[in-house]
């Protein structure tokens, strides 16, 4: 279970780099907050042995992982304005995706 979870973590960086290099940010935005999302639920699941749905993963997000909960709390709003999404706010959600899942992923 752990393996498919981080395949499917690598698989939406990978789609969002690929979005990236075709400069549609708001679908390689959409790709790389996924990605935050399940690291969230991977990270439940490889503590607690609960498999949650990313809004569930979330809270519990919140209190085992405050850090990693702020840095998504600055993205999660742009999910409803995606439109003023642009190439700086990619490349921001990049770093901290990558900062996120070198700190937290055991592989």
């Amino acid at each position: 279970m752990e393996e498919e979870m981080l395949r499917k973590i690598n698989e939406y960086i990978e789609s969002g780099d690929e979005y990236f290099k075709e400069g549609n940010y708001r679908l390689a935005f959409r790709s790389y907050l996924e990605a935050m999302y399940s690291i969230s639920v991977y990270l439940i699941y490889r503590d607690l042995g609960m498999l949650l749905p990313p809004g569930g993963a979330l809270g519990m997000i919140k209190i085992r992982y405050p850090d990693i909960y702020d840095v998504m709390g600055k993205y999660i709003p742009y999910e409803t304005r995606i439109t003023s999404v642009d190439e700086s706010i990619v490349k921001s959600i990049k770093k901290d995706l990558i900062k996120i899942y070198k700190e937290n992923i055991r592989v």
